[in-house]
């Protein structure tokens, strides 16, 4: 169906936890960098996300500093300024 084609399944240790139009998606994600999901499941899971990529990059010594690496971004708005300068360099 269209609606499968446009659906992307998140896995989080090998267990689909939900299924998101990419538009959807797009917005949540959005969301969770200009601060609008502060605090919120959708959050923490992006930014565990993104301290596993700062941890394994070798930015932070351990998790729980990647961790503080990736909430200080978000927080900061340096997160979605990267966002939208990736966005505008792609049109």
């Amino acid at each position: 169906s269209s609606r499968r084609r446009h659906t992307r399944y998140i896995s989080v240790t090998g267990v689909q936890t939900c299924a998101l139009p990419i538009f959807e998606s797009a917005a949540l994600i959005i969301d969770i960098l200009a601060n609008a999901k502060a605090g919120d499941a959708s959050e923490r899971l992006v930014l565990v996300n993104a301290a596993a990529a700062i941890f394994i990059s070798g930015n932070a010594p351990d998790l729980s500093s990647a961790y503080s690496k990736a909430e200080e971004s978000v927080r900061s708005g340096a997160s979605l300024d990267k966002l939208n300068v990736l966005r505008s360099n792609s049109k």
